[in-house]
Order: structure tokens, then C-alpha cells, then sequence
């Protein structure tokens, strides 16, 4: 029993960097191929694979197919590590994820659940990953709340720019605005948020502001076509065609796709 003590460590901390790895892929699992789960066997006492260790390696084998989007295998992985009693709130919310991927945002939710009541670490992401669950099905009102509870935990541009996309689709543009504006306050380099507010002026004809937000996508990322593009498409809707034909040359310039 003493030679697994340092065995037995190994796998607690190995437990904490799944959790980790799963909000920090770059760190977490980084650490964690740097973590034994089983200790080094010896002559005197070969090395006894415990329970506990198997359900890991397995655990670690689903989060390498999800990686690689093999959501079925990820799935079907998990559920032999939620069988035998261990890691179940990470299992859990492995395949959740996996059956999300899989358009079965139901059985998704049901493993959401399951996964909190397992004590798995609760993160704005678990809210983000029940809000898609709801927005699959339809039901826009609960993916709001569900991202709200994730914003309580910790303001993400993730979660604001969600939100956003919901409100400017269900024509709530006035909070669309607002949801976009706080993506952008925590980090205003986000791309995605800057091209959201951009399509949402252009459809409400405040096209100085939707070029504004065109041509700090372009300055973000210089060498992609989607802001040369997008900015062409106002510059018609306001009447520039000399301004709009040197963003479709530009954007042409830059795809393979032309404009």
C-alpha cells in the first residue's frame, strides 16, 4: 500500500488539470500528459493498475478524440468512465459536449445536469455549453437566463457576444448593442464581436458606425477578406460604388472565393 501512496497523489492532481484543461486546453493538458497515473513497477511489487487509474487513462482517451472531433468514440468512452464510478462530473460533461456535437442537445442537457450534481467545476463554459443545448432546441428565452448565470460567475466575451447573437436574431437589437459593447469592453481585439456589431449597424443604416467596427476587423486580421467584404456591402448600401468596388478588388485579392 505505501508504493501507491505517490501513485494516489498523482492521480488527485491529475484530476485537478482535467478540470483545468478543459476551461485552458494549452496549460491543462499540457501538464497533464506530464502527470503518471501509475507508479513506476518495481521487482519487488509489480504495479497494480487501480480502478481509479484505468478510468483516467480512459477519461484522458475521450478528451483526446472530442479534440479531434470523434464525438462518437468520445462519447462512448465517457460513458464506460461514468460505469465505473470515477471522474463522473468530468465523463459527464465530456459527453455533453459530445452529444451536443451530435445534435442531441436534450440527452446534452440531461449530462450537464448529472455533471454539476458529480461536483464538476462550475465555469461560465458549463453555462455557455447548457445555453447552445437550449438555443438547438429552440428555446431562446432559457439560452438568455442560462447565459446570464454564466456571466454571474465570471464576465466572459464569450458569453456577452452569445447572448448578443440571440438578441440580434430574435430583433432585440437595442440589447444585441449592449451585449456586444461588453464583449468588446473586456477585450476590444475580439474579432467576432467587432464583425456582430458591424452586420447589426448595417441593418439598422448607422453605417458609420458598421464601418468603424469593418475596419478594426481589418486591422485585427489584416490578411483575411471577411472585412474588405463586409465593408464593400455597406459602402453599397450607402451609395459609395467607387469605395465598395476597392473592397471587393481587395478582398478578391485576398480569397479564393471571389467577392
Amino acid at each position: 500500500m505505501k508504493a501507491l501512496q505517490p501513485t494516489m497523489l498523482r492521480l488527485t492532481c491529475a484530476q485537478v488539470l482535467i478540470a483545468i484543461s478543459l476551461f485552458n486546453p494549452s496549460i491543462g493538458w499540457r501538464a497533464l500528459w506530464q502527470c503518471p497515473v501509475e507508479a513506476s513497477p518495481t521487482k519487488a511489487e509489480p504495479t497494480k493498475i487501480t480502478p481509479a487509474a484505468k478510468a483516467f487513462n480512459t477519461l484522458s482517451q475521450a478528451k483526446r478524440c472530442y479534440d479531434v472531433q470523434k464525438y462518437r468514440e468520445a462519447a462512448a468512452l465517457a460513458t464506460v468512465v461514468i460505469d465505473s464510478g470515477n471522474y463522473a462530473g468530468t465523463a459527464y460533461w465530456i459527453r455533453a459536449n459530445s452529444l451536443l456535437r451530435l445534435d442531441k442537445p436534450l440527452e446534452a442537457l440531461k449530462d450537464l445536469d448529472a455533471s454539476e450534481k458529480a461536483g464538476f467545476v462550475i465555469e461560465p463554459s458549463v453555462y455557455e455549453a447548457r445555453a447552445r443545448c437550449h438555443i438547438e432546441t429552440g428555446n431562446w428565452k432559457q439560452a438568455l437566463k442560462e447565459l446570464d448565470r454564466a456571466i454571474a460567475v465570471r464576465p466572459v466575451v464569450s458569453a456577452y457576444r452569445m447572448q448578443g447573437e440571440i438578441c440580434f436574431q430574435q430583433k432585440l437589437d437595442d440589447r444585441a448593442v449592449q451585449c456586444f459593447k461588453k464583449a468588446l469592453a473586456i477585450d476590444p481585439g475580439d474579432y467576432w464581436s467587432n464583425r456582430d456589431l458591424a452586420s447589426l449597424y448595417d441593418s439598422r443604416k448607422e453605417y458609420d458606425k458598421a464601418i468603424f467596427h469593418c475596419n478594426r476587423m481589418i486591422r485585427l486580421r489584416p490578411k483575411e477578406p471577411d472585412g474588405h467584404g463586409l465593408r464593400a456591402k455597406i459602402y453599397q448600401h450607402m451609395g459609395k460604388p467607387d469605395m465598395a468596388k476597392k473592397d471587393i478588388e481587395q478582398s478578391n485579392s485576398k480569397s479564393d472565393f471571389p467577392f
